[in-house]
């Protein structure tokens, strides 16, 4: 993306995305995505808060349609349904691509644009 904050993010997102492909520990695994899920989210929609980002609504429902998913399987898996699991795994690295190089690409251009303003604003009038 080119914003350091969000990029460190998305490469733990990355990694917790393969260990959950990879299987092992499941709950563990998917307890270590939502916690990530959510403070990830979280740095996301205060950036776009606290810089007027137009997008925010659309953005943010995206985020919590996706915590919602990844915590009810988390749910189904503690209730003995691990099959959600992994169609789970299949299906995020489909989804965060997607995000990643959409939504949260136009995020990052929006934010190295206010960057930008606040340098020239900085170095006063020309």
């Amino acid at each position: 993306m080119g914003y350091a904050p969000i990029d460190e993010l998305h490469l733990e997102f990355e990694q917790l995305a393969a260990q959950l492909a990879a299987g092992g520990d499941l709950p563990a695994t998917l307890d270590a995505l939502l916690d990530h899920i959510d403070r990830h989210f979280a740095l996301e929609e205060r950036l776009m808060r606290d810089r007027a980002f137009p997008m925010l609504g659309c953005h943010a429902r995206e985020h919590a349609s996706v915590r919602e998913v990844v915590a009810e399987v988390r749910r189904r898996h503690a209730a003995g349904e691990p099959e959600f699991a992994q169609r789970l795994a299949e299906a995020l690295p489909q989804w965060f691509a997607l995000h990643a190089s959409t939504m949260d690409a136009a995020l990052a251009h929006y934010l190295a644009g206010c960057e930008d303003i606040a340098h020239r604003d900085a170095a006063g009038p020309a």
